[in-house]
């Protein structure tokens, strides 16, 4: 979090380094929403491919609503956040490497997940010497400029990587084969983000508790902590009183985080099933709807 904050500022203060962020991000095929609005078309799970009239009518409907409700500029934005993080990480961990410095577990671990070992680090680090910048104490390592193309896109694959994991971003091999389906994708309809997040949050998440990673520990921290926001401010919005029971409240949290994934879809309309009190996201909504998306809780209701 501090880390987060303290490059945020340095983005807000300093326009060259803002424009840096977003054209290098962008460059990567990070933060295109403005543009593709890949994002409100992963959340609908609609008019990806846009052949028919009513497909076309769709995307453009899509397109216009994500960017008025400004879903697709904060994507863009936190894509370029993310991405200059970790490429500031990244070059120093190199750097660092270069000039003899020991990894911890966590970060070998971490860059052997991006297929790169202390002789990558230190191919990374020369090349950042070369044509690397620094604006306002931000590391950018200018890749499209690199001698070694190969290692660039091993670099750039491990950015947009991590973008992707830090702002969850569905891929083909986060879904189930069934999701291929057009009748799989009608059932589980706005479910592809809750079902990418085991893939590209829970497991990471474990395997970095189970390391003692502080990185971990305080990402973990700061869901739980954003989920209890989450939960206080829409019961404020929607007029309902915030639950003052411990246990209840503690549920709220866990499930507004995100933590969960799809699990959550699963856990918590069981429990209600059981008799135990359901939480507010779940409050207006059946068990099928729940489970299989609008398109089942339509069909349940109908019948």
């Amino acid at each position: 979090a501090p880390k987060m904050m303290a490059t945020g500022l340095k983005l807000a203060t300093n326009i060259q380094a803002l424009k840096l962020a977003k054209s290098t991000a962008q460059r990567m095929g990070n933060a295109l929403d403005m543009v593709l609005n890949t994002r409100g078309i992963a959340i609908g799970d609609v008019a990806e491919y846009a052949v028919h009239a009513e497909q076309r009518a769709a995307r453009r409907v899509t397109d216009a609503f994500s960017i008025l409700s400004l879903q697709s500029p904060w994507n863009t934005m936190m894509k370029s956040w993310s991405s200059v993080m970790s490429q500031d990480e990244f070059i120093r961990q190199a750097i660092r490497t270069a000039k003899g410095g020991k990894m911890s577990k966590s970060a070998i671990a971490r860059f052997a997940n991006n297929d790169m070992d202390e002789s990558v680090l230190r191919k990374i680090a020369a090349e950042f010497d070369k044509h690397g910048t620094e604006v306002n104490g931000l590391k950018f390592g200018n890749s499209d400029l690199w001698d070694d193309q190969e290692l660039a896109r091993l670099y750039e694959a491990a950015i947009i990587k991590e973008t992707n994991i830090a702002v969850i971003t569905p891929g083909a091999g986060d879904l189930l084969n069934l999701y291929s389906t057009e009748i799989a994708k009608t059932l589980l309809q706005f479910k592809s983000f809750n079902i990418a997040s085991v893939r590209r949050l829970q497991i990471p998440l474990a395997q970095g508790l189970a390391m003692g990673d502080a990185r971990a520990m305080l990402g973990l921290s700061a869901l739980i902590g954003s989920g209890a926001a989450v939960y206080a401010l829409k019961q404020i919005a929607a007029g309902r009183e915030i639950t003052d029971d411990p246990k209840q409240f503690a549920k709220e949290m866990i499930d507004r985080s995100g933590v969960l994934g799809y699990t959550g879809d699963l856990i918590f309309p069981a429990l209600w099933q059981m008799g135990v009190e359901d939480v507010s996201r779940f409050s207006d909504r059946s068990a099928v709807e729940t489970l299989l998306g609008p398109s089942g809780g339509t069909v349940a209701n109908l019948w």
